[in-house]
């Protein structure tokens, strides 16, 4: 609904621009004086060419002689006024002969007045038709600020029409941009965000740059100081070129924009900065105006190019900004045609500026448009992050349940392997009281019964610190320590010391680490080395420490049946090899190996060659 009434003002606006009142000019033609010395009776003589309202395409000033041929019969009205645009020309007079002589009069930025009656934006000769010799008025334009001036010729009626519809025009083209505005500060606050948020400063620009083109500044607050006028214009001019750079730019924030499009707008940002800060000593540069009328024409196409290039998702609404670029592309162009000089300029007051407006409210589709795609992403990663925070937390209540489990389990099934050992180990004295004959397979049973009781310790033990791990309930705390004392007391706690040879490449190894993780990182290798090792083959344990501080442990052992393990899933948790399923393990051994290697700041490595296993841990202090 709201776009639809935009659209209505739009085509009242249209209208009212396009609405032509009747005009006394028949013919008009102009002369350049190149040598800008030229006075009135040396260029009545001079030979016009057509004039279609533009006055300049060099970068040079000079100045133009304008010839009005007027069609006194056209009307009952003894007196007229002629219409001239825009209101920032900086010097137009006014030649028209009386009783043999020609009578000059001033108007422009240089010779600012307040003119009752005159239509916004524009300047106003009275002229007598009665009095007037001839069928002939010339004007002298001299400017530095515009590329064409308007000339109408108007009796009394044909007047009011034109202000009727030039305030039409003006308050239609004005309501469209507060329309504007205020959807901008919808799309904003519905989330639009910086999209939104540079729309918004575009458009308010264009409203205030709409205000001064209408002349609103130069009759209410600068009618006596013609360069702040000048200033006023220039800057909101360049000031709303730059919001249209930085709103294309808005558009890929989602995209992946060409890199060449990214370099270009920050040249282009540069000398916008540069031209900005240059109207503070020259309010008015045909060099930039020429290079902001270059902008207006080539950039739209650049950033078409640059959105054909760009990855826009989904397909339909790639097509619908493609299009609707195309078309305002189209619409802006077609209002630079007067400013070309390929057709007659009636009512334009800055190139672009009306079909900019229509740009505007195409934009504001594909702002819309954009807003609601970026919306639905953005509820979207919503959902999703909801999603992963439920699962998150209901991974966490799984891990804090099956932990609290854990530590049932382990006070269930601890306190009776421990009475079971403490039986055992009291059966196996009382059987030493006997003949070896008749205790010995006895003694071997028990002495398994042990074994297996330190097996299902040792698998208590770790899934008690794979818990802890999952809890980060295991804190580093690094101390002094000598390593050799600390791989001994390992060794002695493994059940087959003696297959296990320490070698230290120097006594008194002094290192700086957890003593109770580091304890655990040898304890896991020398079992996993014992278990699936040949029975009975040697393991060799390696502790060295170099000038750089780094430790490095190497346990190597014969490979066994189950043979080599896959060295890309060695250290996953619960990862056991094809053929180790024979033997008892649980896979978290050298899973715990690596956290606790991680913990600690070092790695874990394993290699193997066709008849060893190497695990080399590497630490820094």
């Amino acid at each position: 609904m709201f776009f639809k009434r935009l659209l209505a003002l739009v085509s009242l606006s249209l209208i009212a621009f396009c609405a032509q009142a009747s005009d006394l000019i028949r013919e008009r033609g102009i002369y350049i004086d190149a040598t800008d010395t030229l006075g009135i009776e040396e260029v009545v003589g001079k030979e016009f060419g057509r004039f279609n309202g533009l006055l300049q395409r060099g970068l040079t000033p000079k100045i133009r002689w304008i010839r009005l041929s007027i069609d006194k019969s056209a009307t009952a009205d003894t007196s007229a006024v002629l219409v001239l645009g825009p209101h920032y020309i900086a010097e137009i007079a006014l030649y028209e002969r009386h009783q043999g002589g020609w009578v000059q009069r001033f108007v422009g930025d240089r010779y600012p007045s307040q003119q009752v009656g005159c239509p916004f934006g524009q300047y106003c000769f009275s002229i007598e038709l009665d009095q007037l010799e001839g069928n002939e008025l010339y004007l002298r334009v001299a400017t530095t600020n515009g590329y064409y001036v308007t000339t109408k010729l108007f009796d009394r009626t044909a007047l009011n029409q034109e202000n009727t519809d030039l305030a039409l025009s003006a308050g239609l083209e004005c309501g469209v941009l507060l329309a504007l505005i205020v959807l901008s500060v919808l799309l904003f606050f519905s989330g639009g965000g910086m999209l939104a948020a540079v729309f918004l400063a575009t458009q308010t620009v264009a409203l205030l740059l709409t205000m001064s083109v209408l002349g609103v500044y130069t009759q209410f607050l600068t009618s006596e100081t013609a360069w702040v006028d000048n200033f006023v214009f220039n800057v909101l001019y360049v000031v709303r070129l730059f919001f249209s750079l930085l709103l294309s730019l808005a558009f890929f924030k989602n995209l992946v924009a060409p890199a060449w499009y990214l370099n270009l707008a920050q040249i282009i940002v540069v000398v916008f900065i540069v031209q900005f800060c240059w109207l503070l000593f020259a309010p008015v540069s045909l060099t930039a105006l020429a290079f902001n009328f270059t902008f207006v024409i080539f950039w739209p196409m650049v950033w078409l190019i640059a959105l054909c290039q760009a990855r826009i998702r989904p397909t339909m609404h790639r097509g619908l900004m493609l299009l609707l670029a195309t078309v305002m592309i189209f619409m802006l162009w077609a209002d630079m045609v007067p400013a070309l000089g390929l057709t007659q300029v009636d009512r334009m007051l800055v190139p672009g500026n009306f079909g900019g407006l229509v740009v505007s409210i195409f934009m504001s589709f594909l702002v819309a448009n954009e807003v609601r795609i970026r919306r639905l992403n953005n509820q979207n990663v919503a959902t999703e992050l909801a999603r992963r925070q439920a699962r998150n937390a209901l991974e966490h209540q799984q891990v804090k349940e099956r932990s609290m489990m854990i530590d049932m389990l382990t006070h269930e099934l601890k306190n009776p392997l421990a009475a079971i050992r403490m039986a055992a180990g009291s059966l196996k004295v009382s059987l030493l009281q006997l003949p070896p004959a008749e205790t010995s397979e006895a003694n071997e049973r028990i002495s398994s019964m042990i074994q297996a009781i330190h097996g299902m310790n040792t698998v208590i033990e770790r899934c008690v610190q794979v818990d802890s791990l999952d809890q980060k309930k295991i804190a580093f705390r690094p101390e002094e320590l000598d390593l050799e004392d600390v791989l001994q007391d390992a060794l002695r706690e493994t059940t087959d010391p003696s297959r296990i040879t320490l070698h230290v490449a120097s006594p008194g190894l002094v290192f700086n680490t957890d003593p109770s993780l580091l304890s655990v990182v040898v304890a896991n290798l020398l079992d996993n080395a014992l278990k699936y090792s040949l029975p009975k083959s040697p393991i060799t344990m390696t502790a060295t420490l170099d000038d750089a501080g780094v430790f490095t442990l190497v346990v190597e052992n014969i490979i066994g049946p189950s043979g080599t393990p896959d060295p890309a899933s060695v250290f996953s948790r619960y990862y056991r090899g094809e053929h180790t399923h024979a033997s008892s393990g649980t896979g978290l051994g050298l899973y715990l190996v690596k956290s606790i290697c991680d913990i600690l700041g070092g790695e874990v490595t394993c290699r193997h060659t066709v008849e060893k296993i190497y695990f080399l841990v590497t630490l820094k202090s």
